[in-house]
């Protein structure tokens, strides 16, 4: 998918959305890889365009982890973050 047909994107007016367009920075994550962590500054709003993203919180202590939701490609997360600027 590409980010102009991401469904995020088309809230906004043409103008807006080629503004976002320009300053928008595409990352390619690994599966399994940690995008951001519990406690990170709120300084990003990410767009899937491809596969999925699994949103889990740590559980107790050490590397054991909870799955809350995940995110399909065409969804988006972080902008709760993005909104009220506390840390995730």
């Amino acid at each position: 998918m590409k980010l102009e047909s991401h469904q995020f994107i088309r809230y906004f007016e043409p103008e807006q959305a080629a503004q976002i367009s320009q300053i928008a920075i595409i990352k390619k994550f690994n599966p399994r890889e940690i995008i951001f962590e519990e406690g990170d500054d709120s300084d990003s709003l990410f767009l899937v365009l491809e596969g999925e993203v699994e949103v889990s919180k740590r559980s107790g202590e050490g590397n054991n982890y909870v799955v809350i939701t995940s995110v399909k490609s065409n969804g988006y997360l972080g902008e709760l973050g993005i909104i009220d600027r506390k840390p995730r």
